[in-house]
Parts: structure tokens; sequence; C-alpha cells
């Protein structure tokens, strides 16, 4: 139980640092698909979740 409390902590604060090294990328995207028909939210949401895959799989190399 104490390894999820620490895995769990770790991707909490891995994801903060995540948010706050691309969200000039929110900003350039936002930018550019303004005044477009198209979800504003989901290139980032790609980008992030593919950068989140990759720390993650790292995470779990570490641990594992």
């Amino acid at each position: 139980m104490k390894y999820l409390y620490a895995i769990l902590y770790i991707t909490l604060c891995d994801a903060m640092i995540i948010a706050m090294q691309y969200w000039w990328w929110y900003v350039v995207l936002l930018k550019l698909t303004e005044g477009k028909k198209v979800n504003k939210l989901s290139q980032f949401d790609l980008f992030q979740s593919i950068i989140c895959l990759l720390d993650y799989s790292t995470l779990v190399t570490l641990v594992g």
C-alpha cells in the first residue's frame, strides 16, 4: 500500500510539472485553432497524453 501512495504522489507531482512545462503549447494551439470549427482541446489532449504515457512508462520502469 505504501508503494501505491508513493506512485500516486510521484505521478501527481509529475503531472503538475508537465502542466507547467507545456502550458505554452496550450496557448499556441489556441491561437492556431482560433476561429476554426475545431475542438481546441483535442490536439493539446493528444500531446499531453503522449507525454504522460512516456513519463508513466519511465516511472514504471524505475519502480519495477
